[in-house]
């Protein structure tokens, strides 16, 4: 029990255990401020880099949409040309077949990617969404390449005997760079993109963990 009639160097103590508490409540405000602001500032990032890997996922989408579509529009148009041309129906069996099946490969193979998934904090799901279109990206690659080299030649025989040896070569060989380059720049890009969404979501599940 503190008397009415302290010493002064009682009072020296009190006023410094005083100034201590003070500063040791001001010192907890202000972590509890700062925990704060840093908790407020990695929800923004998360939510940041949560709507720029929905965004990428999301363009893988359109993008094999858009590639379904053009192979859609590529068999009434194959069709026209082999049959102004004169090729065999052998020719154009196979140039439909080949055109139906990479069209369903592709809706199949993307069929689990949801960029909703990724915001509603689904990140695992995603994550395996991803890598199984990945694998299947992967072995169409393979399957594709193939029934290209099969198709060309054949492609490139019949053509010559409509149009001729030079203009058949050239039209080929020139048909033939374009569309390497173009699928194979599209396809790096889709992995490209993949690979980013799924770093990223490694990364905020590390974080979570």
């Amino acid at each position: 029990m503190t008397t009415m009639n302290e010493l002064p160097w009682q009072k020296a103590d009190n006023a410094a255990a005083g100034n201590h508490d003070c500063q040791l409540e001001q010192m907890q405000r202000q972590i509890e401020m700062l925990r704060a602001k840093l908790e407020s500032e990695t929800i923004v990032s998360e939510g940041m880099m949560r709507r720029a890997m929905r965004d990428k996922v999301a363009g893988v989408r359109r993008n094999q949409i858009a590639v379904a579509a053009i192979g859609a529009f590529a068999i009434p148009y194959m069709l026209l040309v082999s049959r102004h041309m004169g090729m065999s129906v052998w020719l154009c069996a196979y140039t439909t077949v080949f055109l139906l099946t990479a069209i369903a490969y592709t809706i199949w193979a993307m069929r689990d990617i949801s960029p909703g998934k990724l915001m509603s904090g689904q990140l695992v799901e995603a994550a395996r969404s991803l890598m199984r279109f990945r694998l299947r990206s992967v072995r169409w690659f393979w399957i594709g390449i193939p029934a290209l080299c099969v198709w060309l030649p054949w492609y490139t025989a019949e053509t010559i005997g409509s149009l001729g040896m030079v203009p058949a070569l050239v039209s080929c060989g020139i048909g033939l760079a374009i569309g390497l380059a173009l699928g194979i720049a599209n396809y790096r890009k889709i992995m490209r993109q993949v690979a980013d969404v799924l770093d990223q979501i490694k990364e905020l599940t590390v974080k979570d963990s």
